[in-house]
């Protein structure tokens, strides 16, 4: 899928992702914000934490260089990052 029909597909839980190495090693990805159900096969997979991050990225990585996730940085940087995704929400709470 190309950016447009990402973007009509998930709306504003798409977000672009730039992983860099170094000066001169940069990787970009198309990413969705974890749904509830991605969230729920991970806890399934909670005594597998392999298991667990491939739900993840399988499921939120749409778009990218996808060999570059073989590389431990850049597969260590999208878990770190899809995890701040999901807890970089912020709720407020005021009195009725």
């Amino acid at each position: 899928m190309n950016n447009e029909e990402l973007k009509a597909k998930y709306g504003k839980r798409l977000k672009m992702v730039t992983i860099s190495i170094s000066e001169d090693e940069k990787y970009e990805f198309a990413v969705v914000r974890p749904s509830r159900h991605v969230i729920m096969a991970m806890a399934s997979k909670k005594d597998d934490l392999e298991a667990a991050n491939e739900v993840l990225i399988k499921n939120c990585v749409q778009a990218g260089d996808m060999e570059a996730l073989e590389d431990a940085a850049v597969y260590t940087k999208m878990i770190e990052t899809l995890g701040e995704m999901i807890a970089g929400a912020q709720a407020f709470i005021k009195n009725a």
